[in-house]
């Protein structure tokens, strides 16, 4: 394990990870990251994967609102969407 410097966190908890860190990572600005606790307590982050909420598919195409959707899924939606027939009632 190497060393890349020591941080401390600021009035909102949150830790400024260094330049170095970022670039041997290739990390960028808005890079969403999952922070995990192992089972020994130690802070793990790693860049998240984010998954089609509909398949579990990692190949997300789509994200609003923390919701991922595949381009399968978006395709099923979409043939689904055209076939579905509502009768207006007055």
């Amino acid at each position: 394990m190497r060393a890349v410097g020591i941080r401390k966190l600021d009035g909102l908890g949150r830790i400024v990870l260094p330049k170095e860190l970022r670039s041997i990572l290739g990390l960028i600005e808005g890079t969403p990251m999952d922070v995990l606790l192992d089972d020994d307590g130690n802070v793990i982050l790693r860049e998240s994967t984010c998954h089609c909420i509909l398949c579990g598919s990692n190949k997300t195409i789509w994200t609003e609102n923390g919701k991922s959707l595949c381009s399968a899924c978006i395709e099923k939606i979409s043939r689904r969407k055209e076939s579905f027939h509502v009768d207006k009632i007055d």
